[in-house]
């Protein structure tokens, strides 16, 4: 039964990677190895997109990107905290 859901897991695993144009191989070994790799390996094996120093970072980069037909636009967003968000 654990074979099966590790198998599970890993065709699960394979199944985004490939919709999200990502390292299906790597996904597939993350779940049956317990792969793991750092953030700089990562981003040359194509699992993540790119790596932030921090927030505004982050949203620099992703600005311009296209999700779902819309254009992001959040080079200049407004960074509000709210400290009772993850409570």
């Amino acid at each position: 039964m654990k074979r099966k859901m590790e198998n599970d897991t890993a065709s699960f695993a394979q199944s985004i990677a490939d919709k999200r144009h990502r390292n299906v191989d790597w996904a597939k070994s993350a779940v049956l190895e317990s792969a793991s790799i750092t953030a700089e390996d990562a981003l040359d094996k194509n699992v993540i997109d790119f790596i932030a120093d921090d927030l505004p970072d982050l949203l620099n980069q992703l600005d311009g990107r296209e999700i779902n037909g819309k254009t992001l636009n959040t080079a200049k967003a407004a960074i509000v905290e709210n400290p009772d968000e993850f409570i």
